[in-house]
């Protein structure tokens, strides 16, 4: 099955990962100060080399890894008459270098 990704989903994601893991993301791509071509271009190829699978509509959602912060949601949708799989990005922080404070959000 095609998989694509949102153009303003990438955009964000390319954004977050400039502000955020530059440092991560420049000692894998290997420049000192990665642009935003450099961030989407290493993010694309590793989307391209991925074994994502989808889940079917009702379903539990799965998340792989992409890299570091970055992680890939993929959900089945139709595009344009077909069926395909949307690689939604998702940026998660970690707080590996900080003192983990946990906040209560329900009882």
């Amino acid at each position: 099955m095609k998989t694509v990704a949102v153009q303003a989903n990438l955009d964000e994601t390319v954004d977050l990962v400039r502000k955020f893991a530059h440092d991560e993301f420049a000692r894998a791509i290997g420049v000192e100060a990665p642009s935003e071509q450099d961030v989407r271009g290493f993010l694309l190829d590793r989307l391209r080399s991925m074994r994502i699978r989808a889940v079917e509509p009702g379903d539990e959602p799965t998340v792989q890894r992409v890299f570091d912060c970055v992680y890939v949601m993929p959900v089945c949708v139709r595009y344009e008459g077909m069926r395909v799989i949307e690689a939604r990005l998702v940026v998660m922080p970690d707080a590996r270098y900080a003192m983990k404070a946990y906040i209560p959000v329900s009882d």
